[in-house]
């Protein structure tokens, strides 16, 4: 099934490419920008409680990444999210 073309919207963010952090930095790596090899990646990370237990700290805290390299349709797409860390905390049994 093959998706529309994406394109920006004026005063619109849907995709992480219509921000200013991203236009500044195209500005200021012209060469980074024109390579469509190079890979651009958000980092995510969020602590879990895995047994419950709420009167502790997080013990265990995920990183996640996601290429954002991709359409927007795409970047939110849970396939296109891949856990890369895990990250005990100090409970009991890690």
């Amino acid at each position: 099934m093959a998706k529309e073309k994406w394109t920006p919207v004026d005063n619109e963010l849907s995709h992480p490419s219509d921000g200013e952090a991203w236009k500044h930095f195209d500005f200021k790596y012209p060469a980074f920008a024109r390579d469509a090899r190079n890979l651009r990646l958000a980092v995510a990370t969020d602590g879990v409680n895995l047994f419950g237990n709420f009167s502790t700290t997080y013990s265990m805290w995920t990183v996640l990444v996601t290429p954002l390299n991709l359409p927007p349709w795409e970047c939110v797409n849970p396939s296109n999210c891949f856990m890369s860390l895990l990250i005990p905390g100090p409970g009991k049994g890690f």
